[in-house]
């Protein structure tokens, strides 16, 4: 049974009526700590299978406590019969808290136990050492092995996450091999420089210390520290490597000796940029039976998998992948028969995906409209970038050159970029839009609020969809027009969903938010455009991103912040409105929209009539302050406080559309590269800690 944070009326039900629960998920939701859902869980003694995950526990800060938890943990370490354990507490609580010993006596007096999964946003102190020998998979922060004193010769799967402020005199992840010493299988996540030395040495120490060491998975800052430890790794099956494009370059030797491991089967290598060295390496391989290549940028693909399909016998599996797209044109494409006619031949490859662009023809033109803001600028980098694509960027003044000049210095820009002036009421469309391919329309009001919010927000909004695909309607070279609105159009709270897609609409919006009529409105608008006008020669496809966020595209962006960072900045410090902090909102990285908007123009497949809601992460303004304390310890933040008069309606943002993308950005990652971001902009000031 799953309960999640919209299932507490269940607990209302007799006892008796879970009383033969075998397996038990719960996360979230901080009503849940009641005596009856204790006894749900002390008198379900044939549980074998509990996940117990709380998270955001500042939106309820009263009833969170170290005394609570520990009820909920003791009840959870009465049963003698469990198998699989979770355990995933991002709680505040205090170091000198007693909350791991309940879990220390149950590791230490549990003879079933087989799995856990422990993870705490902040350890607890505890002078009880764990003595088990029972556990076959463990998968914890580097700090929980502190507490491990005994030998596990059972344990065969191991996975830990790096904490950054392990102090060099530790020896607890180095001696881990001397206590687990038949594993088979190890992942090491995390890592940022800061633990860059935990990693080599756990990984080195592995290679060496673990005889029966099968599949290992880790992040590669340094190539010589491994390089002979990868050759004593004969039983080595699978081998998978993150980051290695922060290496710059590897001596061609490290991968050729990953290569001659004699009983490697599968290999993984993410985010790698090309080397001709390792492609040799690999082409000659005849013992892999399942790769992985993601490549950071590659000139030449079809021409190397060509090649291997014409020269491996037993490769299986094959996943190729660009992280970042570099399109395949010109030369590179008459290999193509080859490569089909090689794939044709391979009846030993039973599964195979290849993810790669090819270009568009030379010299398409594609108009940008709102081009010198956050999400328009990021844009037009990325089309730059690509380097066949003639852009023209509408801009409120092009006259403006204090304004726009780190448009044109942007690599590519002189060539291939033009500046246009236009706003969304005055833009003279029709001779903008002349012989473009397609329209990418991200110009909007981006204000919460003013004077006359219908004349000055909304009224400006509809306009500008509308006078848009009027306008592309007298050009026929134009094939897709392509908008940018909001989740705001989407998601209405009112309706208390759990889930909201691209089925929804936030039809009850009115002028009080002017924002998000504005969006509401202006995106109806333009599918009755779309509805009434059925000969339109050009696809129309929208987008609908949650509040993003993220380091902008174009570096020199940052004159002045637009709405989102500005928002963003002022509640990690204090000053954002404390009704607007309290309260739930998806976030996207930008990096993934510009990644969205530029499938949405250059795939082959038709996506007309198409909306995608985008979002990684529901969270409140106030809990991005908390997470930025934890990834800058150095500095000082001051969430904005919680405003005890806003009732949170929690939710998830699940999209349906054909357009969404494989994976989103971590919300993590997207706070720390923002912080960042506003640091070395200078739009943002943070006292040290």
């Amino acid at each position: 049974m799953d309960i999640d944070q919209f299932g507490h009326s269940l607990f209302s039900m007799p006892i008796s009526r879970f009383k033969n629960l075998v397996s038990l998920s719960i996360e979230s939701g901080s009503y849940l700590l009641n005596d009856t859902f204790l006894d749900i869980i002390i008198n379900n003694q044939s549980l074998e299978n509990f996940d117990f995950r709380v998270r955001n526990q500042y939106l309820y800060p009263k009833l969170w406590d170290s005394y609570d938890i520990s009820k909920v943990l003791l009840g959870i370490t009465s049963h003698q019969s469990l198998v699989r354990l979770t355990l995933i507490l991002d709680i505040k609580v205090s170091t000198n808290s007693n909350l791991l010993e309940p879990i220390i006596g149950y590791l230490n007096s549990n003879k079933t136990l087989q799995y856990l999964y422990c993870n705490f946003s902040v350890y607890p102190k505890s002078n009880h050492k764990i003595n088990n020998s029972t556990l076959t998979s463990l998968n914890v922060q580097s700090d929980f092995l502190r507490f491990w004193d005994s030998k596990n010769t059972s344990m065969q799967e191991l996975s830990i996450d790096f904490d950054s402020n392990l102090s060099y005199n530790d020896d607890s992840v180095t001696r881990l091999y001397t206590m687990f010493p038949n594993l088979t299988k190890l992942l090491l996540n995390e890592g940022s420089s800061a633990v860059q030395y935990w990693i080599l040495a756990a990984t080195k120490v592995a290679l060496t210390k673990c005889t029966q060491l099968k599949s290992i998975k880790f992040k590669l800052f340094n190539d010589d520290i491994l390089y002979n430890s990868l050759q004593l790794a004969e039983n080595l099956v699978s081998l998978e490597i993150i980051n290695i494009a922060t290496l710059g370059a590897i001596k061609p030797e490290f991968f050729k000796t990953i290569l001659l491991c004699p009983n490697l089967r599968h290999l993984g290598l993410h985010s790698i940029p090309f080397y001709e060295h390792l492609m040799e390496a690999i082409i000659s391989n005849q013992t892999l039976v399942s790769l992985k290549l993601n490549i950071q940028s590659w000139q030449s693909p079809i021409r190397f998998l060509s090649t291997l399909f014409s020269t491996n016998t037993t490769l299986q599996y094959l996943s190729y992948s660009v992280s970042h797209h570099k399109y395949v044109g010109g030369r590179d494409l008459t290999y193509i028969p080859k490569l089909l006619e090689a794939i044709e031949k391979s009846n030993h490859i039973n599964s195979l995906k290849i993810d790669f662009m090819v270009k568009m023809s030379l010299n398409k033109k594609v108009v940008v409209t709102g081009a010198s803001g956050y999400i328009g600028s990021s844009l037009v980098k990325r089309l730059l970038d690509i380097g066949n694509i003639n852009v023209v960027a509408v801009v409120r003044d092009k006259s403006n050159q204090i304004k726009n000049q780190f448009l044109l210095e942007i690599e590519g820009a002189k060539e291939r970029l033009t500046l246009e002036s236009g706003d969304l009421e005055t833009a003279d469309y029709s001779t903008i839009f002349k012989d473009a391919y397609a329209i990418m329309h991200i110009a909007s009001p981006y204000i919460y609020r003013a004077d006359d919010p219908q004349k000055d927000i909304v009224q400006p909004a509809i306009q500008g969809n509308l006078r848009v695909l009027e306008a592309a309607t007298k050009h026929s070279s134009i094939k897709k027009v392509i908008i940018t609105s909001s989740s705001a159009a989407v998601i209405d709270l009112q309706k208390k969903k759990a889930v909201y897609n691209e089925d929804d609409w936030n039809d009850s919006s009115n002028i009080s938010n002017p924002y998000t009529y504005s969006k509401y409105l202006a995106e109806k608008a333009a599918w009755d455009f779309k509805s009434k006008n059925p000969q339109v020669q050009y696809q129309v496809i929208i987008l609908n991103p949650a509040f993003v966020l993220g380091p902008p595209l174009v570096s020199s962006y940052g004159q002045s912040l637009n709405t989102s960072l500005t928002t963003f900045r002022d509640s990690v410090i204090g000053k954002g409105d404390p009704l607007f902090s309290s309260r739930l909102v998806g976030v996207i990285d930008i990096r993934d929209l510009i990644k969205a908007l530029e499938k949405a123009l250059v795939s082959s497949e038709n996506y007309d009539h198409q909306r995608y809601i985008m979002a990684a992460s529901v969270i409140t303004f106030h809990d991005m302050g908390v997470l930025c304390q934890q990834l800058f310890p150095q500095y000082k933040f001051t969430p904005t406080p919680i405003d005890p008069s806003v009732v949170l309606h929690p939710h998830s943002i699940e999209s349906k559309s054909p357009l969404k993308l494989d994976s989103y950005i971590d919300i993590k990652t997207t706070l720390k590269d923002c912080i960042q971001y506003l640091l070395d902009s200078k739009n943002i000031t943070l006292e040290s800690q």
